[in-house]
Order: structure tokens, then C-alpha cells, then sequence
């Protein structure tokens, strides 16, 4: 017999677990946000005090003669110019290094006032800053000439100022407030401005340039010319009453009219049905025979490949005992390279004898291969440095006359512009 017994279920104390947990999970969440968030702000606190430091720098810079003259003029300053000048010292923002070129302060002349634009890039980060500069008569700008105080911006700065950024966009309340950067760097760079300015009142700041003049100069170069082959297939024959030796003499036609270093790289006799092929189809105008005696090339050639290479004495360097041959190294007569041949016929072991109708009686081809390889003149570069290209051969030196630009140090001129047409910087500036 067993006893029923009765269970309860606590929903009260399930919901309080359940709401702990759920407070739990959201300060958490809290937390975390916040380190992330805090992590964030002082990025962007950072880098914004060093934009403000740029544009309070800029403002002292264009605070009276180094601002453009004429209408749609601009002058520039960039971060390592400040930095050389000794207005501002380097910094990074978010372990980022700041680009010295691309950060940049540049006035430009409008009508009767001046914007500037302070732009600061540090690695991925990149914002800008404009405001206005003028003389009392300006109601419209944000600060007065001879009356700049980087300290203590009013709050005007903060409605014409604009900023803009590439990642996160910089609070341009933030950039109006007064600069105080909490890197030591940052430190660093407004004491180094106020002592430097303080030492320099009432000066300029003049850069030294040197005048650009063009001379001219001998340069050396190097002639290369391509290297070219030409294959060439003489095909002579010998009746059945042949003659165990003769020569003929070939002329080289369809060679480019301007070349050098002829030589014959290879020569054979014909084995493969693929050399018979190539022998065939080639070009018929290529040779022409100047002293034949008698001996021609046949038009049919057997008819067809097959035939051809049936009827045809094979030569001892391919592995027949037919004949041998050879050939003298071209040489040049007139318009045209020439070579001369010279066959032994042994005998016609294993070969057919073809009836040619056009000579009329029986014959066996001769047949050999060789390649012409030349230097064509006509296609070549020079060059004055070590380039040496694939297949091109050296030809000679020769020397040309060349116009380059260079700063002649001996022409300097001083000046307060940030570049000078003609002229290129030297690196050297000076207070004055």
C-alpha cells in the first residue's frame, strides 16, 4: 500500500532566480561597454587635442605676413614643417605615428578673409578643421589677425568649426575647447611651441631654396640587337646514273636587308616524316641554286610527302649510309649572303627511284636541312644601365647628349612661401 504525497512548487523563488540572472548578464554587459567605450573616448580625446594644438599653431603661423596676398592664393604648412620650425613636436595618436605630409595646416585667400584648413592623418584616423580668419571689419570670422588667443576660443569657434572623419567623427565642441593633451607628447609639444614662439616675436620664418637650372651631360649607352634564325631546306637530285660527287652553290634569299654575325648554327639530313613535311611545304623562293650544273629542284617532289621521303637518299649524319655533305659558312657577295654546298653520294641502298615526267628520266633527292642565324640591325635598343635582354646581342657603345635639371647651390634665394616656382628647397630656414 503506498502513500500519495503532495508536492509543491515554488514559483517565487524561481522568479527571484530569474531576475538575478537577468541583472546579472546586463552588468555585464554594462561593464564591458564601458571599458570598450572609455577605451574609445581617450582615442578620440587624443587625437582631437592634437588637432586642436595644429589649428591653435596654425593660427599663431598665418597671424599676420606669412597669409597668401592675392584672391584664391594658399599657402602651406605642413606638420613637418612645424616640426622642423619647432612650433609643434611629433606625436602619434592611438599608438598610430601622425603622416608629416599629409597632416597639414593651409591658409587660402577669400574676398577679405582667409580659411583655414587643418588637416591631421594618423594611420587609419584622418579629420579636418576649418575657420575663418579676418580683420575687425570681418563680422563673419572666427578669429581676428593680431588678436589670436589659442587659449581661450570662443563659443563662436564652436559653430563654424567643422570636422569631419574617416572612422569615428570628432566632437567638434571637443576641438574648441581648450587644448590639453593628455599624452606626454602631446605635453611636450604646446611647451615647446610657447617657448619657441616667445623667442621669436615679431619674426618671420624664411626658408632657403635653390634655383633649378638645366645643363647637359654626355651618357653612355649600349646597343643590343635581337638574334633571328632562318630555316632554309636545299633539295638538289642525282639521275640513276649518278656522279659521286658534285657542289652547287646556294644563294640566301628573304634575309632582312640589315643584319650581321651570319653564321649556319645547324644543319641535318632528313629522318622524320615531320622533317620530310617541313622540307615539302617550304618556301621555294627562299634558295635559289647559282651554279647548278644541271642540278634543280623538281616541282613535283614525288607528289606527296610519302613519295617524297621514298624516293629521297637519306644522309650519314641521321643514321643512313646514302651520302654526306657540307657546308661553308656564308659569306656575303653583292646584296647577298651565299653558301656553298659540297655532296659524296655513296649509294642508293634502300631507296625507290622516282620517274619524273617533267625531266624525264629517273632521279633520287637530296635533301638538307639548315638553319641560318643572324643579328638583325634593324630591330635593337640601347640602354644606359646593365639591362640585357633575352635573344639580343651586344653590338657597340656610343654616347648621347643629355638635358637634366639640377639646384645649383650657388643660385639661393630666401623666402617666406612654403615652395618657390623654379626653385627647390634645401632643407635650411631661419627666423628673421
Amino acid at each position: 500500500m503506498y502513500e500519495e504525497k503532495e508536492y509543491n512548487f515554488n514559483w517565487v523563488s524561481l522568479f527571484i532566480k530569474v531576475v538575478i540572472f537577468v541583472i546579472f548578464i546586463l552588468l555585464a554587459v554594462w561593464l564591458i561597454s564601458r571599458i570598450t567605450f572609455k577605451d574609445n573616448d581617450e582615442n578620440d580625446k587624443s587625437f582631437s587635442d592634437n588637432l586642436q594644438m595644429m589649428k591653435n599653431v596654425a593660427l599663431e603661423y598665418f597671424d599676420g605676413d606669412n597669409l597668401p596676398e592675392n584672391d584664391g592664393d594658399k599657402v602651406k604648412l605642413t606638420l613637418r614643417q612645424m616640426i622642423d620650425m619647432g612650433l609643434v613636436s611629433e606625436f602619434s595618436s592611438d599608438g598610430e605615428s601622425c603622416d608629416t605630409e599629409d597632416s597639414y595646416a593651409e591658409a587660402e585667400k577669400t574676398d577679405d578673409y582667409y580659411t583655414i584648413k587643418v588637416n591631421l592623418k594618423c594611420g587609419d584616423m584622418e579629420d579636418y578643421i576649418y575657420t575663418t580668419l579676418g580683420t575687425d571689419e570681418c563680422s563673419d570670422c572666427d578669429n581676428i589677425i593680431g588678436n589670436i588667443d589659442t587659449d581661450d576660443d570662443s563659443d563662436k569657434d564652436n559653430d563654424k568649426d567643422k570636422v569631419t572623419s574617416n572612422d569615428d567623427k570628432v566632437d567638434s565642441s571637443k576641438n574648441d575647447n581648450k587644448t590639453s593633451n593628455s599624452s606626454s607628447n602631446s605635453s611636450s609639444t604646446s611647451t615647446n611651441s610657447s617657448s619657441n614662439n616667445s623667442n621669436n616675436d615679431g619674426k618671420k620664418i624664411y626658408y632657403e631654396y635653390a634655383k633649378l637650372v638645366t645643363g647637359t651631360k654626355n651618357v653612355s649607352y649600349a646597343t643590343y640587337c635581337k638574334i633571328e634564325n632562318k630555316d632554309y631546306y636545299t633539295i638538289s637530285y642525282v639521275g640513276t646514273n649518278f656522279s659521286k660527287s658534285f657542289n652547287y652553290t646556294l644563294r640566301l634569299m628573304n634575309l632582312p636587308s640589315n643584319i650581321s654575325n651570319v653564321s649556319i648554327s645547324s644543319s641535318n639530313g632528313l629522318k622524320t616524316y615531320s622533317d620530310f613535311s617541313k622540307a615539302y611545304n617550304r618556301n621555294k623562293s627562299d634558295l635559289q641554286m647559282v651554279n647548278s650544273t644541271g642540278l634543280g629542284n623538281s616541282p613535283t617532289l614525288g607528289g606527296s610527302i610519302s613519295n617524297f621521303q621514298k624516293y629521297s637518299l637519306k644522309a650519314t649524319d641521321n643514321g643512313g649510309s646514302n651520302f654526306s655533305y657540307s657546308l661553308s659558312a656564308p659569306y656575303k657577295s653583292g646584296y647577298y649572303y651565299y653558301v656553298k654546298v659540297n655532296m659524296n653520294i655513296y649509294n642508293t641502298n634502300g631507296v625507290s627511284a622516282f620517274y619524273d615526267s617533267n625531266l624525264r628520266r629517273s632521279i633520287y633527292y637530296v635533301p638538307v636541312h639548315f638553319r641560318v642565324k643572324y643579328t638583325n640591325r634593324s630591330n635593337c635598343y640601347d640602354t644606359s644601365t646593365n639591362e640585357v635582354r633575352s635573344g639580343y646581342s651586344f653590338i657597340g657603345t656610343k654616347t648621347k647628349k643629355e638635358t637634366y635639371t639640377y639646384a645649383d647651390t650657388n643660385q639661393i634665394k630666401w623666402s617666406t612661401s612654403t615652395s618657390l616656382d623654379g626653385y627647390k628647397a634645401t632643407g635650411n630656414s631661419e627666423w628673421r
